[in-house]
């Protein structure tokens, strides 16, 4: 390793971690300290951008505290500065000890509210996938957008606030579905059960009409009236239509 190479090693290591590695010979601290500030500042201000609800309840103090932490201990898989945010999720996911005592929701918070940029940036697309937008939901084989991702959260994540942070889940789940509309906005629904169980029927099970989606689950839940809940649930599909959750149906099929 030439000079330069074991120079640029050593800044690096500093600016990512000043309390274990010492700064470089040869610096001015004067330099290092605007240094200092500008890297940890530009990644600390990225990051409560994209977690702006979590950094909100942690504080000033806390986040920039588990920030500096990603900083110094976290090795990114990708050089990308978008996903930036993504490897901050990855370290929460990997390291609990840092926050799950004192925030146990944290990472289910970040990971919701990292999934509106994830879609943003999604290559993929609506026009991806062949689709008949005004075809019959109930006849018909009703096609889920590739930008519609359906979650699932122990905790009420869409509620969560500065003053709203509980310590324990409630007994029933939060379940979501976050799309990318045609406009390119990113929209949140929050589903009952019911409705969770359908779209993640229609999109894990595809092939099949509406109305046998509809009739399945109206036998597995044992409703009483069948015709009842199909109606019921077509009215669901079609405002998913409306909204780009559920795009139309598969070209041919009605």
């Amino acid at each position: 390793m030439n000079r330069s190479e074991e120079l640029a090693r050593s800044l690096a290591a500093h600016l990512r971690d000043p309390s274990q590695f010492p700064a470089p010979e040869g610096i001015e601290d004067r330099r290092l300290q605007i240094y200092r500030r500008l890297f940890i500042g530009n990644v600390r201000s990225l990051l409560s951008g994209n977690f702006p609800v979590a950094a909100k309840i942690l504080g000033d103090q806390d986040f920039s505290r588990l920030v500096r932490r990603f900083y110094a201990e976290h090795q990114s898989r990708t050089p990308y500065f978008p996903e930036i945010a993504r490897e901050m999720l990855r370290y929460i996911e990997e390291n609990p000890d840092a926050w799950s005592e004192r925030w146990p929701f944290l990472y289910e918070l970040m990971h919701y509210e990292w999934v509106e940029l994830a879609l943003a940036i999604s290559a993929e697309d609506i026009d991806d996938v062949a689709h008949q937008r005004d075809g019959d939901l109930l006849d018909g084989v009703p096609v889920v957008s590739p930008v519609a991702w359906r979650l699932a959260y122990h905790f009420p994540v869409e509620q969560l606030s500065d003053n709203y942070t509980p310590a324990e889940p409630p007994a029933e789940p939060t379940f979501l579905v976050v799309w990318r509309d045609r406009e390119d906005q990113v929209r949140f629904l929050k589903l009952n059960p019911l409705a969770a169980q359908l779209i993640a029927n229609v999109a894990e099970q595809p092939g099949h009409s509406g109305r046998t989606h509809l009739q399945t689950l109206a036998e597995a839940t044992g409703a009483p009236d069948v015709d009842v809940f199909v109606k019921a649930g077509l009215g669901m599909l079609e405002d998913w239509r409306k909204r780009d959750i559920v795009l139309g149906v598969a070209k041919g099929s009605s």
